[in-house]
């Protein structure tokens, strides 16, 4: 099975094909036996690419086997949604027609500030429980994004009856509404804070999922108008039903996903190789701090009291080294500040002091402070701050006492690790701040 052709699966199946002829004509000579069983394997099944893989593959996190799937919101939901938003356009005496320029961008950034308000008031009748779940399903969505890369390497590299490239997008573009509304969620549970006594069930989840998806849809329709992206018009039906139409001769979003899509799949098929290579290897090198890094590092020293590898290797051993097996919120990990310092002392080969431990701590950290009551979160302009989960995977629940995924813990690793290699600060700094200076 280790190769590119069907050996392994044109062995198996000879196989089956000896047995059954031996059961049921045992008395025929082997020599005959076996000339009747390559033939059938060169009239059925000819040497070609292969159509399966048996393959061991390394990934950082241990328990990702263990992961579900996340729950995604039924289509009742987002009827319920729809039917909710048209009662409101009814209220507020929106005329029927169709809105263009402005006046589209208007209605959906007031679509958008009604469901967030909404979703806010329907967070807040939820106990502590919202929080644990919504942090789960980021958990599990993260999970499903790693098996997908894999997987979509696996069959890029195998025979399949169906577009490696085409059901990647399918599977990517679900992942990315999952991921964007549960992270949206949390967010937003932050900003409320735990108000209420109910205990979230599945079924309120995927309500509150397809809120937050209709509000990025309408987020996203507004800055294609903002940013003159491509001509946009909304329709309003008589009976309160919106249309949206996208014009794609300037920019044809479908085309550009497709090519998008390629380009994935073609480096998820070069990482799962890259993958294999790595399972196989019985030993690893560690690579040395190159000129750059040293400067980046002595740059963060500077600005934030810890350095950049540190930070790395915080985030690395709390995705690899944290023990959620056991844990009565698996997949994610509850751990007081005192046992996360101790774990990363021990578990990391450079010595790190203490306090720069606790800085990362903090520096990686969200609270319920973090966002004003009357913030706004709107999922794109989150895109470009520090304070979003991408970047900061722990949220203190309690005075040093923090939940966290190990999953999240090793993206945002690996978003820090990316972007800074692309010369990219992964939020918004000042031009003339010394890290933006160094990228430049």
């Amino acid at each position: 099975f280790g190769g590119t052709a069907n050996d392994g699966e044109r062995y198996c199946v000879k196989q089956l094909i000896l047995s059954l002829i031996n059961y049921f004509a045992p008395s025929l000579d082997y020599r005959d036996l076996t000339k009747i069983a390559e033939q059938f394997m060169e009239d059925n099944i000819p040497l070609s690419q292969k159509g399966y893989a048996y393959v061991a593959v390394r990934v950082e996190n241990a328990q990702l086997e263990n992961y579900r799937s996340p729950v995604e919101a039924l289509q009742s939901d987002f009827n319920r949604v729809d039917t909710l938003v048209g009662e409101w356009l009814f209220r507020s005496g929106k005329k029927a027609g169709t809105y263009s320029g402005i006046e589209a961008k208007s209605l959906m950034n007031e679509i958008r500030a009604f469901l967030q308000s909404h979703l806010e008031a329907e967070i807040a009748i939820f106990n502590e429980s919202i929080i644990h779940h919504a942090y789960q399903e980021c958990e599990f969505i993260e999970g499903e994004r790693v098996k997908s890369r894999i997987r979509a390497g696996m069959d890029a590299s195998k025979y399949t009856e169906y577009d490696v490239v085409e059901e990647h997008l399918k599977k990517t573009h679900k992942i990315s509404d999952l991921a964007t509304s549960a992270k949206h969620i949390l967010l937003t549970i932050l900003k409320v804070g735990i108000k209420g006594s109910q205990a979230i069930t599945e079924a309120q989840w995927r309500y509150l999922q397809a809120i937050a998806i209709s509000a990025h849809e309408a987020t996203l329709f507004s800055d294609f108008i903002h940013f003159d992206i491509a001509p946009c018009r909304i329709t309003l039906s008589d009976m309160f039903e919106i249309e949206y139409e996208k014009d794609s001769t300037f920019f044809d979003h479908n085309q550009y996903m497709q090519k998008q899509g390629e380009i994935n799949v073609e480096t998820a098929k070069a990482s799962f190789v890259q993958r294999i290579m790595e399972s196989r290897s019985a030993h690893e090198e560690k690579t040395g701090i190159n000129s750059w890094l040293e400067e980046i590092d002595q740059t963060f020293l500077d600005k934030f009291r810890f350095s950049f590898v540190n930070l790395i290797q915080v985030l690395y051993c709390i995705g690899v080294c944290s023990d959620s097996e056991k844990s009565p919120y698996f997949p994610l990990c509850k751990e007081n500040r005192e046992a996360l310092v101790l774990m990363v002392c021990s578990n990391t080969i450079d010595n790190i002091d203490s306090a720069q431990v606790n800085k990362i701590i903090d520096f990686i950290s969200l609270d319920f402070t973090t966002y004003e009551c009357n913030e706004d979160i709107m999922t794109t302009k989150m895109l470009r701050r520090k304070e979003r989960i991408n970047l900061c995977p722990l949220i203190q629940i309690e005075k040093d006492n923090f939940l966290y995924g190990k999953q999240m813990s090793l993206c945002s690793m690996h978003l820090w690790v990316n972007n800074l290699s692309s010369a990219d600060f992964p939020y918004y700094l000042d031009d003339k701040d010394n890290i933006s200076i160094l990228l430049a």
